[in-house]
């Protein structure tokens, strides 16, 4: 069992990687990036999926059990030595054991505006996702933490 753990965690954290990587290359345009003035932190990205739920594209809705979200770190703003993002990757546990992904962009004080939810794993325990993604989730985020922030307000 030990050994089928360890070849999870590693799928997932080369999966967040490349996640991350592919997601890192998008910048939005000046117009956009002036659009919202509000950053997060990741407690309050998942604090938000968790409280609320994600809904799709074509209405439905689903309800978050577990989320974790890693701030892009081009997308970040250093304010009185707390990171803030606009743009987060998120990975979430349904209470039916779906994990999905997607990128999750700020867009005010309460809100947000993602991509379409992408099914990863059709069915996974809340123990099993926090082993999985809990220590795949720290370490790409203490690699985007290594990239650095704005000190300024962009």
């Amino acid at each position: 069992m030990l050994a089928v753990g360890v070849s999870l965690q590693r799928r997932v954290l080369a999966g967040l990687a490349t996640l991350i990587a592919s997601t890192s290359l998008f910048v939005p345009a000046a117009g956009a990036r002036q659009a919202s003035k509000w950053y997060w932190t990741p407690g309050l990205c998942k604090a938000k999926l968790q409280n609320y739920g994600v809904k799709i594209g074509d209405g439905r809705t689903y309800n978050v059990a577990k989320a974790y979200c890693v701030g892009l770190h081009n997308h970040c703003w250093l304010s009185g030595g707390v990171r803030r993002y606009k743009v987060f990757t998120a990975v979430m546990l349904s209470y039916d054991g779906v994990v999905r992904r997607l990128q999750l962009t700020v867009t005010g004080r309460t809100t947000w505006s993602g991509t379409q939810p992408v099914i990863i794993d059709r069915h996974m325990s809340s123990v099993q996702f926090e082993l999985a993604y809990g220590p795949a989730a720290w370490i790409v985020a203490k690699s985007e933490n290594a990239a650095g922030c704005w000190d300024l307000h962009p």
